[in-house]
């Protein structure tokens, strides 16, 4: 006999809310899952599914809304952004910041970071933020130079904009003033202009009680170049301006600062190879071709306010690549000097040896095969 089975309606209809509930609170729950991933926010431990619909949807709903607050009040706090734009900053060089180091360097203070809670929910809003930063300003994404690489640290070391950097942009005069100011001469063999500085007055502005250079050497011992740990000679320190006068994509020639030398002991006392700095001072910052050893070189993008220290021995050529497509940019920059006892500064010159000063770095060190092309076809002209 066949069973017939009677329709209920009002059980039909408690069953369908029921499942709508559900479908509804497993949508919120799964959203809320994503929002916070791509955000690169932990996930929700306060979501609460129980058997009771309407309270998981509760729980969901009310999660989401102190979620809403919290980002909210992240973005009403300007630092957030700062410490984002830190982050992501420093991760193009090789003194890389955490999260937290990069809410320290926007102005948030110890006291602030002291409770854990709050902690989490600081980094959770910088790396949202940071999120946000690399979608929508395609200035900061520099693709990292692999010569800045952790192994390099003790030879090249790239720094990022701090406080003592902005206050000296500050006090720079226009760069068409020192364009016209400058005492500049052709750099051989590039497309490059130099001004040998002999008075720092003429860099700044009439500021009174400011000294320009003094504020350099604070800048560079306070990033550990000092006389004690690497034997600079401050009394000795040079700077030069540099600019790049056409569009052309001809770099200088692959060169050292100094004469490459073995470091040696002198009575027992350890002797210290010299340094560069080098610093863009305009918006579009500056470019540098660096090698770590025989091969074919990088380009790296300074941006400006990063400072990037050379050691003596470091092959490397200015110039910017061909990714660059910018127009009628001159990536204004000073090249200071920073000689020790053992390696005295130059007298205005490039090295274009090895050690042995007689093998050619170019036998050795190349550029691309595009720019390589570019130089070819540019001497046929």
């Amino acid at each position: 006999m066949e069973k017939k089975y009677e329709n209920n309606d009002g059980d039909r209809k408690v069953t369908t809310r029921i499942m709508q509930d559900i479908v509804k609170t497993n949508t919120l729950i799964a959203q809320e899952l994503f929002n916070r991933k791509i955000n690169g926010e932990a996930h929700p431990e306060a979501i609460y599914v129980g058997s009771n619909a309407d309270v998981a949807s509760t729980s969901v709903v009310s999660d989401m809304n102190s979620s809403a607050k919290s980002k909210k009040r992240c973005h009403a706090d300007p630092r957030i952004a700062e410490a984002a734009k830190v982050y992501v900053i420093s991760k193009s060089t090789n003194v890389k910041k955490d999260l937290k180091q990069s809410l320290l360097a926007a102005g948030f203070s110890s006291d602030e970071l002291s409770n854990k809670q709050e902690e989490k929910r600081l980094k959770n809003c910088v790396s949202s933020a940071a999120t946000l930063l690399k979608k929508e300003d395609a200035a900061v994404l520099i693709s990292p130079c692999v010569v800045l690489n952790q192994f390099n640290r003790s030879r090249i070391v790239l720094v990022e904009h701090d406080d003592d950097m902005s206050r000296i942009m500050q006090q720079f005069r226009k760069g068409s003033v020192l364009y016209d100011k400058g005492a500049w001469e052709d750099v051989n063999d590039s497309n490059l202009k130099q001004w040998i500085v002999k008075n720092y007055k003429d860099l700044g502005k009439k500021t009174k009680g400011t000294c320009l250079r003094t504020m350099f050497i604070k800048l560079f011992r306070k990033h550990g170049f000092t006389t004690e740990e690497r034997g600079i000679k401050y009394d000795e320190m040079r700077c030069t301006v540099l600019y790049t006068r056409n569009q052309d994509y001809k770099p200088q020639q692959i060169h050292t600062d100094f004469l490459l030398k073995s470091v040696e002991e002198d009575q027992g006392r350890k002797q210290f190879l010299a340094w560069t700095a080098h610093l863009p001072i305009t918006n579009e910052g500056s470019w540098i071709w660096l090698w770590s050893g025989p091969g074919i070189g990088e380009p790296l993008h300074i941006k400006m306010g990063q400072v990037l220290f050379l050691r003596s021995d470091v092959v490397h050529a200015g110039g910017r690549p061909p990714v660059d497509k910018l127009e009628d940019q001159k990536y204004l920059r000073l090249h200071f000097y920073l000689p020790t006892k053992y390696q005295p500064a130059p007298d205005n010159s490039i090295f274009l040896t090895e050690h042995d000063q007689w093998t050619k770095l170019e036998d050795s060190y190349a550029f691309p095969n595009i720019i390589s092309e570019l130089l070819i076809k540019k001497k046929k002209e």
